[in-house]
């Protein structure tokens, strides 16, 4: 399930990447310029039976706070 929440009056510019699978909340106003990039899931790197990591995805929410 892919959790992006945008606001009223949020402009996204072109060539933008957001994966939403820890969640995404633009608040209103905000603007993200070209080309930027926003990850909310990662992999554990700290364990040492798997390489380069396991198979759990670390999820965490990012919030764009009010323009």
């Amino acid at each position: 399930m892919i959790n992006i929440k945008l606001k009223k009056y949020t402009r996204i510019g072109s060539d933008c990447f957001l994966n939403g699978e820890g969640g995404i909340t633009i608040e209103e106003g905000s603007i993200l310029a070209p080309s930027v990039t926003i990850l909310t899931s990662s992999h554990n790197y700290s364990q040492n039976n798997l390489m380069p990591y396991d198979f759990k995805d670390l999820k965490k929410p990012v919030t764009i706070g009010k323009g």
